[in-house]
């Protein structure tokens, strides 16, 4: 763990789809975590927020930077919403302002965890309430929570994140040692559950357009991989060597099988079956060999 005083300060825009995080990795023995969650559909009454409290709460002790990816919400009960469905509504958020209250609670909840949350992503539950009700409900939450003393980067449905290792100055040495910049593509995702493959195939599929990534992480189908990929690789000076490109797969905080109790319900009816919940831990840190310098990526489950 690394003693980063706050995360809000370390971190900027670089561009319209891009944040660079700054993570200080002083030595071989230190390691810095990174959460990645997403579809927690939060508003549900199937969220698993004991489960969604826990990580947030073990991402704070870490001093790690927080990233949702979308689907915070699920606000699917609204008055003209098809996919409505009474017994999924929470007792709280049972009003005409239904979409209100959601944010409301989510503040309350988001407040002792927010200055650790970095970068917020929409999902497609987000975007369809933007496209169908005309509001922003993720910048709206930021926007609530800048007043809890957040600084929270708002992001897109896809996008990048920079992470910039590095090294502070030490008694030895007078400047900040660059080490590597870890690029990491983003995307809430899309397609279906894929119940053979579990979408693994996208893996390979997003390797060839999206060679700059050293992590290609999402969600959306509520499933969790983690696929690394070799790569021969060639430097300036004609030198081969060989790197990983590490895709994750995020899952979601839905209570796997929420309808089993009566046999009834709409994902028994598809027949899907129980799916992961939980998100990905991502580790950070370096070693030398040969004087050079070399870093480490591990993913580890949050479950």
């Amino acid at each position: 763990m690394v003693d980063q005083e706050n995360f809000v300060n370390l971190t900027e825009r670089l561009s319209p789809i891009c944040i660079k995080t700054d993570i200080n990795v002083p030595d071989s023995q230190t390691t810095q975590s990174v959460l990645f969650q997403s579809d927690q559909h939060f508003d549900s009454v199937h969220c698993m927020r004991d489960l969604l409290e826990r990580h947030l709460k073990e991402a704070v002790a870490a001093d790690a930077p927080i990233y949702f990816l979308g689907d915070w919400y699920d606000m699917m009960q609204g008055r003209n919403d098809p996919r409505r469905n009474k017994g999924s509504m929470r007792q709280g958020l049972m009003a005409d302002n239904y979409i209100d209250r959601a944010i409301d609670e989510t503040v309350e909840f988001l407040t002792p965890y927010c200055k650790n949350i970095v970068g917020w992503a929409k999902g497609n539950h987000e975007t369809a309430i933007l496209r169908h009700l005309e509001t922003d409900v993720i910048n709206r939450t930021i926007e609530s929570l800048r007043h809890k003393g957040a600084d929270i980067k708002p992001m897109g449905y896809q996008g990048w994140i920079f992470f910039r290792l590095h090294r502070e100055p030490t008694k030895k040495t007078t400047r900040r040692t660059d080490i590597h910049t870890v690029r990491t593509f983003f995307t809430h995702g899309y397609g279906g559950a894929a119940p053979v493959t579990k979408g693994v195939i996208q893996a390979n599929r997003k390797a060839v357009y999206l060679p700059d990534a050293d992590i290609v992480i999402s969600g959306h189908t509520h499933q969790q991989w983690d696929f690394p990929i070799n790569r021969y690789r060639i430097s300036q000076r004609g030198v081969v060597y060989t790197d990983t490109q590490y895709h994750l797969q995020l899952p979601c905080y839905l209570d796997p099988a929420p309808e089993d109790s009566d046999g009834m319900g709409w994902a028994i009816e598809k027949g899907f079956p129980p799916t992961p919940t939980g998100a990905w831990w991502v580790d950070f840190c370096y070693t030398k060999s040969d004087n050079k310098r070399l870093f480490t990526i591990d993913a580890r489950r949050a479950q």
